[in-house]
């Protein structure tokens, strides 16, 4: 009820506030839905991309729902987010996730089209599947991938900046297009995990 009000009043007391032509019906329907990702803790910038708001007026609505100024600055690059063999794995879930999701249509009804809704839904999937894995644990997960990275990869995945490919074990793996394909995660660590067997 808070998050309406807040809307509400920001609608009501802004006059220009969006980058595209919208009739108000359209521009409380963003305004609800940038105020959801503000709580996610999605990055005004992404926001701005999804909703068609203005930068300044997503702006004042987080400041409005969180108290402070959000956060600046520029995203991550899709390539120092796959640094590690653990981001990588993380990033290869997320995506394999993803796909599964569009594939077999599991998207919440009224997602289809919206691009941040689905990234969401994959992100949420993720910290279920990292909470059944051994290697890690769920306090982990936003410090190699936030909502934010999250977006970010599946963008790129989006428009063919990186693509998954079948490994020898079996497993997918994830490699940036153009450059030298990284080792498999997912070998690696089931060499560890036979080692720690013998």
């Amino acid at each position: 009820m808070m998050i309406f009000l807040v809307c509400l009043l920001l609608f009501l007391n802004t006059p220009t506030m969006s980058k595209t032509s919208m009739n108000k019906l359209q521009h409380s329907e963003q305004t609800i839905r940038a105020a959801t990702f503000v709580e996610y803790g999605v990055r005004t910038s992404i926001i701005v991309k999804e909703t068609g708001l203005s930068h300044k007026y997503v702006r004042a609505l987080a400041k409005e729902i969180t108290g402070k100024s959000p956060i600046s600055g520029q995203l991550a690059e899709v390539t120092r987010l796959i640094k590690t063999k653990k981001s990588l794995m993380l990033s290869t879930l997320l995506l394999s996730i993803h796909r599964k999701l569009h594939t077999q249509s599991l998207f919440k009804p009224g997602s289809e089209g919206c691009f941040l809704e689905q990234v969401i839904q994959a992100y949420e999937h993720l910290e279920i599947q990292v909470d059944n894995l051994e290697t890690f644990s769920i306090n982990a997960t936003p410090q190699l991938i936030t909502i934010n990275e999250a977006w970010v990869l599946l963008r790129s995945y989006l428009n063919y900046e990186i693509q998954l490919s079948v490994c020898t074990c079996g497993c997918l793996k994830l490699h940036v297009i153009g450059q030298k394909k990284q080792a498999c995660p997912f070998c690696f660590y089931l060499q560890q995990s036979s080692k720690s067997y013998h």
